[in-house]
């Protein structure tokens, strides 16, 4: 299992130097200044990231209308676990169907 940290911070915000420090030495995370307000970027950052520690996983963590000209910082916790299960499971066994308000049924994965 490997893990990752990480703060994305506004252009506009400035981390104090104690908080930075107790983030890099004891959360092993670690910090980037991005600009919310281009909001393709920072998503397009953020999940470059995220796929290149995950091995490709996960692709897509972050959406563009996540952000706006309000948003100040954005806390990322990436978990990779490598090993495989030791009762595997079947791909027709955690598949069933959900059931929305609107009465109608999707396929979904549990």
């Amino acid at each position: 299992m490997k893990m990752v940290n990480k703060i994305y911070l506004d252009k506009h915000f400035n981390l104090i130097n104690a908080y930075e420090n107790g983030i890099e030495e004891y959360y092993d995370g670690n910090f980037e200044i991005l600009n919310f307000c281009d909001s393709e970027k920072s998503a397009s950052d953020i999940n470059k990231f995220v796929a290149d520690f995950t091995k490709n996983e996960i692709r897509n963590l972050a959406d563009p209308q996540m952000f706006d000209n309000v948003t100040a910082m954005v806390l990322v916790n990436a978990v990779l676990f490598e090993n495989k299960w030791s009762k595997p499971f079947k791909a027709q066994s955690w598949k069933t169907d959900f059931y929305s308000v609107q009465n109608s049924t999707t396929q979904v994965i549990f």
